[in-house]
């Protein structure tokens, strides 16, 4: 009797082991949302519903995304948690250019603290439901020299969308090291790219939008950091933890808006499988830094 008492007892213990091993590491420290999009026209939606979404989803700070011409209108209806960008290109269907007049008014908006920095901004985007011909920008192009100038006198932020980071563009990156240069989407490259891209701009940085989380696909690709990353992807989070942040690119409709607790808890998984302080730095603490430090 006493035998069999102790094999059941081992297969127990065997069982909560197997269990305890399974269980996931949750990051449940405070989170920021550094890549949102916040469109123009979302019927039905007003901004105290988009305050209680970002309430549930436990995100401490979040950076929209805002036309230009609903700034005013919209930066008194949030709280100072949340901050703005916004872009001075139009975007069209087969037309995606600087529009000068929304240039000349960056550096007030910048100056009074009612945007953060300058984005999204599409330099190399091969589709897009409004863009389904894409953008392409070389950005050593004459014409680029005043958008870019100025916010390298600004020391300003710019949310850049590059898909492939030619060599034009890592050009601009040394040209202009007053800008901090954040690759939206981890800049759709794979570990050993972002990483020789990291180490030669200091100026460079990483949000972790869309690749991270597959609730918006199927994209191009499958996500290439998933809530388990790989040991490639876990060092790279690690050597440069002061380099990346948080990302959920919510916005195109309100569908989509919705889907901010699942990301955000996504995000939380992934954070929990690295060391607490790579996880903090990521999380909140690059998001504070960037935008919130004079």
């Amino acid at each position: 009797m006493k035998h069999v008492f102790a094999v059941i007892l081992f297969v127990c213990l065997s069982g909560c082991a197997c269990i305890a091993k399974s269980a996931e590491n949750i990051y449940t420290g405070l989170i920021s949302d550094a890549h949102a999009h916040l469109a123009s026209r979302i019927e039905g939606v007003a901004p105290s519903d988009i305050i209680e979404l970002y309430r549930r989803a436990d995100v401490f700070r979040a950076a929209l995304f805002v036309n230009v011409k609903k700034l005013r209108e919209l930066r008194p209806l949030f709280p100072e948690k949340f901050i703005f960008f916004t872009d001075p290109y139009k975007g069209k269907r087969s037309n995606y250019r600087l529009a000068r007049e929304r240039l000349r008014k960056i550096p007030e908006m910048l100056d009074s603290g009612m945007i953060s920095g300058v984005g999204e901004f599409y330099a190399s985007l091969s589709s897009a439901p409004f863009n389904r011909m894409g953008i392409e920008i070389d950005l050593t192009e004459p014409t680029q020299e005043k958008f870019l100038s100025t916010l390298n006198e600004k020391i300003a932020v710019l949310h850049i969308h590059d898909e492939k980071i030619s060599e034009s563009t890592q050009k601009i990156f040394g040209k202009y090291p007053g800008i901090k240069f954040i690759l939206s989407h981890c800049g759709y490259q794979q570990p050993a790219r972002l990483r020789g891209l990291l180490r030669k701009h200091s100026n460079l940085f990483a949000d972790l939008s869309l690749i991270s989380n597959n609730h918006f696909g199927p994209f191009k690709f499958s996500p290439l950091i998933s809530i388990r990353p790989s040991t490639d992807w876990k060092q790279l989070l690690i050597e440069f933890s002061t380099r990346f942040l948080v990302g959920s690119d919510i916005g195109a409709n309100w569908n989509r808006m919705q889907l901010l607790p699942e990301i955000i808890y996504d995000f939380r998984r992934l954070l929990g499988n690295l060391p607490i302080q790579t996880a903090e730095q990521i999380a909140y603490k690059n998001f504070d830094r960037l935008f919130l430090t004079e």
